[in-house]
């Protein structure tokens, strides 16, 4: 099955658009006075390691998201087996539903199928790699000069102190609490305390070793895609994908039409269930004809595999709808970041899941509205 899963989703990938490239927006302090402010604060450093599934050219290559992870990978193939399960179950053991509940059931599972595949293959908005490796190490080079000066100094006056205190003492005078001799800064510790003040410049400015690049606003980088993304809120196993600036669109629509079908199918299951005790039917004829063992306990499997479904998405959606409405992805509302904007539900989507286009039906579609712009242009 897991095989099946993996390609499934890579001969996908060969359908979907290329998402053009990223602009890295930002501007970076370069000026003597930032590179000698030695970088005090201490922000969460979110630079860490990890693994690119293909290599490391593979996310360059195609601009999508190719890694591989375990927990992603199980918690996909999850979502597939509950879409296709269910929906069979339902349609195969409910033979006498009427046409028009088929289709539109049928359409919404078709749907959350295509928005799961949209946020899975998507580059989630990566920032180009390299653009600020010149730029780094020339600023790198000042920082670590200023404070090898500063630090050389402060060596030569404490050395300066220290013969001061061994003439005081020499002369035979009273012995001074105050006149002490200090630790002279050895050169290993220069060089300690330079990287130290590298590092937290480095953090001020938001420049990324790994992808070798300066840190918009709101990127942050990813252990797993090991990719910077452009207003990141997390990586969600659920898609083996972040969500960032490019497929949010396509996570909030994975939701919304997986709560759409898994609601519909418990409120299928309930009406007949319901109908059928009320017309004095036996529930082993729930579908019309004599339903075996096996048939029950795909129905409960159902239910409960819907239920955690239904619960899941409403969370999520929950912690979503406080995302969009803020204007803070939700790695920086977890920093602590203040909420930047109050926005309404619809403003939110428009500004940050929609490329600020008004509202039309197509937002519930699970394709690019770029595309559809380009089609309605060449038919007007």
């Amino acid at each position: 099955f897991f095989h099946r899963e993996v390609g499934l989703l890579l001969s996908a990938a060969m359908l979907l658009p290329r998402q053009g490239e990223l602009k890295v927006g930002g501007k970076h302090p370069a000026g003597s006075d930032s590179a000698a402010s030695l970088g005090t604060d201490d922000d969460i450093a979110d630079d860490c390691l990890g693994c690119c599934g293909f290599g490391p050219d593979c996310c360059e290559t195609d601009q999508r998201c190719c890694s591989i992870d375990l927990c992603g990978l199980v918690c996909c193939a999850i979502s597939w087996f509950t879409l296709v399960f269910c929906s069979f179950t339902l349609l195969t053991s409910l033979n006498d539903l009427p046409l028009a509940v088929r289709v539109v059931y049928a359409f919404s599972v078709l749907c959350a199928m295509v928005a799961h595949l949209q946020a899975t293959l998507r580059e989630p908005g990566f920032v180009d790699k390299g653009t600020g490796v010149s730029e780094w190490a020339a600023n790198e080079q000042r920082v670590r000069s200023l404070n090898r000066e500063r630090f050389e100094e402060r060596r030569q006056e404490i050395i300066e102190h220290n013969r001061e205190v061994d003439k005081a003492l020499a002369a035979g005078g009273e012995r001074d609490p105050s006149l002490r001799k200090r630790v002279v800064l050895s050169d290993a510790e220069i060089v300690r305390r330079c990287h130290s003040a590298v590092e937290k410049y480095r953090r001020k400015v938001r420049y990324c070793r790994v992808c070798e690049c300066f840190k918009p606003e709101s990127a942050h980088h990813c252990s797993v895609c090991q990719r910077c993304v452009e207003r990141m809120d997390h990586h969600c196993p659920w898609i083996n994908n972040c969500v960032g600036e490019s497929n949010l669109r396509y996570f909030l629509l994975f939701l919304f039409w997986v709560f759409v079908a898994s609601s519909s199918t418990l409120l299928i299951f309930a009406y007949r269930g319901y109908s059928k005790y009320m017309e004095g039917v036996p529930l082993r004829r729930l579908g019309g004809s004599e339903i075996g063992p096996w048939t029950i306990i795909s129905f409960i499997v159902t239910i409960i595999l819907c239920l955690f479904f239904c619960i899941f998405v409403v969370a999520m959606s929950c912690e979503q709808y406080e995302a969009v409405t803020s204007g803070v992805p939700g790695i920086d509302s977890r920093q602590g970041k203040e909420d930047d904007e109050e926005l309404s539900l619809y403003q939110g989507l428009k500004k940050y899941a929609c490329n600020h286009r008004g509202f039309s039906p197509m937002w519930f579609i699970p394709v690019p509205l770029a595309h559809v712009d380009a089609k309605l242009d060449k038919l007007e």
